[in-house]
């Protein structure tokens, strides 16, 4: 080695290079002369190897270090390799490289099923989201955990298949299960996969997920469920801004109740009932009111019917009817 070179020695794993630490295991490096006065025995192999890591051409090392190599995972059987006399680049495996049988570190290879699944998993997670929340007729929102729930599923299922493939799992701590892109990178470049492909394909999915309305979820399984009520609840009428829907009908009907459920035709209709009370000349009449909204799938929504008992309203007497509402809310304030 020429006098004031920075190469640097990893005295676990003999990798050579330019750095502190190794980038292979992470041990901290030492200056390969003083390594060598210390040892007096360690023999440079020749420098004559090149391989392909993440499209790029990495070396020359030498065929101990690609062996060092092979048994911490940082590359494994398919990575390609070159070396001058070849005609062209091989695979490591096709190069007759291979770690010797009485090695513990034998790294098998690994499928990425588990790993692309999780992928997905933010589209999955919404969609079984919904499902329950209509079968049990509760709120789609009180469900978000589910998400996180099998994003740490399908990550543990992939943890343990790339554990028993013999790589090196101090590279591949579970603490990175707190925030899943950070596992899928470092999985990813532990197994010699493209390191960032995956983690921004999940985070690109999970951001089309959190733009999806739950209007349309709520159409694709075919079950409403009480996250509409309150959509329509926390709302205002055009002209009533000061007030929300819900505190409108809360307050001028009694037995006021709610429910929400799709026709026919898949549209998310959202019905309030109760009794209204009208004084005239000293008598009390009393009118079962019955309100059905119509949500759309860019969060408006409007009032598609009205009637009391049998009577329907027209548009006009909706408008009015709504007026009357207003006063009585605004009488109990």
């Amino acid at each position: 080695m020429l006098k004031g070179s920075k190469e640097m020695y990893c005295e676990k794993c003999n990798w050579e290079g330019e750095g502190n630490f190794c980038p292979w295991c992470g041990n901290k490096a030492v200056s390969e002369k003083s390594y060598k006065q210390e040892e007096g025995a360690f023999q440079t192999q020749d420098k004559n190897w090149y391989y392909s890591f993440n499209g790029e051409t990495q070396g020359p090392v030498s065929e101990t270090e690609l062996l060092k190599m092979l048994e911490t995972g940082y590359i494994n059987e398919s990575t390609m390799v070159w070396k001058q006399g070849f005609q062209g680049w091989v695979t490591i495996e096709q190069a007759g490289i291979s770690i010797p049988k009485n090695n513990a570190a034998v790294v098998k290879k690994i499928s990425n099923k588990p790993i692309v699944f999780l992928v997905f998993v933010p589209i999955i997670s919404s969609l079984l989201q919904y499902l329950l929340a209509g079968w049990f007729e509760i709120s789609a929102d009180k469900l978000v955990w589910i998400a996180y729930i099998l994003n740490v599923i399908f990550c543990l299922i992939d943890y343990s298949r790339v554990k028993k493939a013999g790589y090196d799992m101090s590279k591949l701590n579970l603490a990175f299960l707190l925030f899943i892109p950070l596992y899928i990178y470092k999985r990813m470049q532990l197994v010699n996969g493209r390191k960032w492909t995956l983690a921004i394909l999940w985070t690109a999915i999970l951001i089309i997920d959190m733009v999806i309305p739950a209007q349309l979820w709520v159409k694709m399984v075919n079950m409403s469920n009480p996250q509409m009520i309150t959509a329509i609840k926390e709302g205002h009428f055009d002209g009533y801004k000061d007030v929300t829907v819900e505190k409108i009908f809360e307050k001028s009907l009694e037995n006021c109740t709610w429910k929400t459920y799709l026709d026919n035709n898949k549209e998310i209709l959202v019905e309030v009932s109760g009794v209204l009370n009208i004084e005239a000349n000293g008598t009390v009449t009393a009118y079962n009111l019955d309100t059905v909204f119509k949500l759309n799938m860019d969060s408006s929504y409007e009032v598609v019917s009205m009637k009391d008992g049998v009577t329907s309203y027209s548009n006009e007497d909706i408008l009015k009817m709504i007026a009357y509402l207003y006063g009585v809310q605004q009488s109990k304030e």
